[in-house]
C-alpha cells in the first residue's frame, strides 16, 4: 500500500519489530459529493498504492486509482471491482478472517466490501481528510482509521458505526497499530509524536515523544512488549509499553523509514532513500548488524517474508530487490546478481546473509508497494505504471502481470 501513508510498514516478534499483505461484480453506489482534498503532491490516476493478500493467499487486493480489484490469486481472473470513492484508494486490509476488505481514500471515507458477495458492506463516514491508513483489531470486530484530519477513528466492523474518535495528535496520523490483545491501539503522526490509546475507552494512555520529524511507521512486536516506530529525523525509536519509556533509538538512517522480520533473530531492518542503503539491525542489542548497499536508487518500499528470510524492496527505477537475510545453509549461493552472473558464496551458512538473490525488472515506473504470499512463495509488486507483478520467490521469475488497473 504505497503513499507517505506508511513509507515502511512494521510487524515484530518478541524482540525484532517491523516498522513502519466468479462473484458477481458490485452494483455501483451514487457517487457523494467530493469534499475538499489536503493540498499534497500526488502522482497520475492510476498509480497502484495499495495491494495485500488474503489470509489464506487465494485473494489478491490491488488499489489503484478509486477503484480495488479483487483478483483470483490462482486464476488471474477479477472476481470483484469494488467502485464507489470518489478519490484515490490509499490502503486496503483484509479482516483476519479475509471475508471483509476494508479501503482507506482521498474522499475522506472508508468503505468495508464483502468478499464472497461483493457487495459494499458500509460506508464509514465522519473523517474530514484522506485516510491514510486502516488496520483490523486481531479478532477482526474493530477497524483502526488514520486520517489527515488529526484524528484516529474506531469502527465496529460488524455495524459500521463508530464507536470512538481518538484525539491528540496536532497533524495528520499516517500510521496506525493495535497491540496483539487489541487492547491498546497506537498511532504515528506528522508532529512527531505517538500517541497510545485504550481501545476500550478512548482515554489516552501514553505521548511517546523524542522523534524531531514525521513518524510514518508503528508496530507492535508479536508479544505487546515493544512498540517500534519510524520517523523522517532518521531514526528508528523502540518503547518499552509497560512503562511507555524508550528502549532504544536505532540512528544513521540518510532518510525515514522501517521494517522488520516477523521472527526472533532476524535484524530489524531500514530503508535509507537519500543514500539507497537497507541496514539490517539487531533490534535486541540496537545495533548495525549489516548494510545492503548494492540498490543504486532510492528505496521505497520494503517487506519481509513471514518467515523473514528473505526481503524485498521496491525502488523508483521500477525495479525489485530480493535479499538473503537470514543465513540459508541449503544454498550454495545467493541467487542472481544484475548481469545474470551468481554470487559466489564462501561457503559458511552466514555468507548467504545480506546478499542480492535476484533483480526483478519488468516495471516501466517507480515501484510503491511489494507484499508477500502468506507462504512466502509468491511476492507481488505494484507502482505507477498501473501493473501489478507476481514474482515466483525462489527463482526471481516472473509469473504473470496483471494490467489495466489504471482503467
Amino acid at each position: 500500500m504505497f503513499t507517505v501513508k506508511r513509507l515502511m510498514g512494521i510487524l515484530g516478534a518478541a524482540l525484532v519489530l517491523l516498522l513502519v499483505s466468479g462473484v458477481p461484480t458490485m452494483a455501483q453506489e451514487a457517487q457523494p459529493e467530493v469534499p475538499a482534498v489536503e493540498s499534497q503532491t500526488r502522482t497520475r490516476q492510476g498509480t497502484v498504492r495499495a495491494v495485500q493478500f488474503s489470509p489464506d493467499g487465494a485473494r489478491l487486493a490491488v488499489g489503484s486509482g478509486a477503484n480495488i480489484r479483487l483478483y483470483d490469486a490462482h486464476t488471474r481472473e477479477v472476481v470483484s471491482l469494488f467502485a464507489g470513492h470518489a478519490r484515490e484508494v490509499f490502503s486496503v486490509a483484509f479482516s483476519p478472517d479475509g471475508q471483509i476488505l476494508a479501503s482507506g481514500s482521498d474522499d475522506h471515507t472508508v468503505r468495508l466490501w464483502d468478499i464472497t458477495t461483493g457487495t459494499l458492506r458500509h460506508t464509514l463516514e465522519g473523517h474530514t481528510g484522506r485516510v491514510h491508513d486502516v488496520a483490523f483489531s486481531r479478532n477482526g470486530r474493530i477497524l483502526a482509521s488514520g486520517s489527515g484530519d488529526h484524528t484516529v477513528r474506531l469502527w465496529d466492523v460488524a455495524t459500521g458505526t463508530l464507536r470512538h474518535t481518538l484525539e491528540g495528535h496536532t497533524e495528520r496520523v499516517y500510521s496506525v497499530a493495535f497491540s496483539p490483545d487489541g487492547q491498546i491501539l497506537a498511532g504515528g503522526g506528522a508532529d512527531g509524536t505517538v500517541l497510545l490509546w485504550d481501545a476500550t475507552t478512548g482515554i489516552v494512555r501514553h505521548t511517546l515523544e523524542g522523534h524531531t520529524e514525521q513518524v510514518y511507521s508503528v508496530a507492535f512486536s508479536r508479544d505487546g512488549r515493544t512498540l517500534a516506530s519510524g520517523s523522517g529525523d532518521h531514526t528508528i525509536r523502540l518503547w518499552d509499553m509497560a512503562g511507555g519509556t524508550l528502549s532504544h533509538t536505532l540512528e544513521d538512517h540518510a532518510d525515514q523509514g522501517a521494517v522488520s522480520s516477523p521472527d526472533e533473530g532476524t535484524p530489524t531492518t531500514t530503508g535509507d532513500f537519500d543514500v539507497s542503503i537497507i541496514r539490517l539491525w539487531d533490534a535486541a542489542a540496537a545495533t548495525l548488524s549489516e548494510n545492503l548497499t548494492d540498490h543504486g536508487w532510492n528505496v521505497f518500499k520494503m517487506v519481509f517474508s513471514s518467515d523473514g528470510r528473505i526481503l524485498a524492496s521496491g525502488r523508483l527505477d521500477g525495479s525489485v530487490r530480493l535479499w538473503a537475510v537470514v543465513a540459508d545453509a541449503s544454498r550454495e549461493t545467493a541467487g542472481d546478481d544484475a548481469d545474470g552472473q551468481t554470487p559466489t558464496s564462501s561457503g559458511s551458512d552466514s555468507a548467504n546473509a545480506g546478499l542480492l538473490r535476484h533483480i526483478l525488472e519488468d516495471h516501466a515506473d517507480s515501484v510503491f508497494e511489494v507484499v508477500f504470499s502468506p507462504d512466502g512463495q509468491i511476492l507481488a509488486s505494484g507502482g505507477a505504471d498501473s501493473t501489478v507483478h507476481l514474482w515466483y520467490v525462489a527463482t526471481g521469475t516472473l509469473l504473470y502481470t496483471l494490467e489495466g488497473n489504471g482503467e
